[in-house]
């Protein structure tokens, strides 16, 4: 446990950077004219900016669709429902380490999925919220 808050907390304190960093690219961008400018401002980091937000709810619905029922069922009731392992494993009937198991298949499918058509930083952006809402 203290492995994966390290990693949680270096992962989170590299999205504060990036947004900090972010600020500033676009304020600069704001300040210049031209094509580039509006392209930009689609993929920024912001809730505000549907374009992207939109794109990565639907890609993380393709993800959560492509998962086996009951490895669906228990990354939903896992990271939307915030059961415990414990909890889930009651609910369904089976083992916690089964419970477990499927939340590793499910990150790893969604790992593979972002890693190859996103880049790094919105890929750990959408790993980092995946593993945060557990």
């Amino acid at each position: 446990s203290l492995l994966f808050a390290m990693v949680r907390n270096g992962c989170l304190n590299y999205l504060k950077h990036i947004s900090i960093v972010e600020k500033h690219r676009i304020e600069y961008l704001a300040s210049i004219d031209g094509e580039e400018r509006l392209y930009y401002t689609d993929f920024t980091f912001d809730a505000d900016n549907k374009l992207l937000y939109d794109e990565l709810q639907e890609q993380i619905k393709l993800v959560i669709g492509q998962l086996p029922d009951r490895c669906r069922e228990v990354f939903l009731l896992s990271r939307f429902t915030h059961l415990k392992n414990r909890e889930i494993a009651d609910k369904l009937q089976i083992s916690t380490t089964a419970v477990e198991k499927h939340i590793s298949k499910a990150l790893a499918l969604f790992e593979r999925h972002f890693k190859d058509k996103y880049p790094v930083d919105i890929y750990i952006m959408v790993l980092a919220w995946v593993i945060m809402n557990e």
